[in-house]
């Protein structure tokens, strides 16, 4: 049997990738949910599906000392809201993915403790 050491190793990787992103995402998406408590309700399994894919493409465009820079927790509901809209013009085509991403890079570097939470 052949095994070609280089196509594991990519998938490999990959994975690796792939979990790494998962986790990022899945620990901002809970201090954003915690932050905007009851105000999270109001938005749509859909709108989660695409904060959350929107946050995947910027982990994987940031570094990861910048993204562990990043105050999710001081989103606002139009945080998440611009972070929202932002997926949806990358995934409509509305504007290149880049631009859109660094906008989003730039907004939540200047999140800062004791921002105050906007009621949605």
């Amino acid at each position: 049997m052949v095994v070609h050491k280089d196509v594991t190793d990519e998938t490999v990787g990959l994975r690796a990738f792939q979990v790494r992103k998962a986790q990022a995402v899945e620990r901002a998406v809970e201090r954003i949910r915690h932050r905007m408590g009851h105000g999270w309700q109001s938005l749509s399994s859909d709108e989660i599906d695409l904060l959350e894919w929107t946050l995947g493409e910027l982990w994987a465009m940031v570094g990861h000392r910048e993204w562990e820079s990043f105050h999710f927790s001081f989103c606002t509901p139009q945080t998440v809201r611009e972070i929202i809209a932002g997926g949806r013009q990358i995934i409509s085509r509305e504007r290149p993915g880049t631009a859109v991403l660094a906008e989003l890079q730039r907004l939540l570097s200047s999140l800062q403790p004791g921002e105050e939470v906007e009621e949605a």
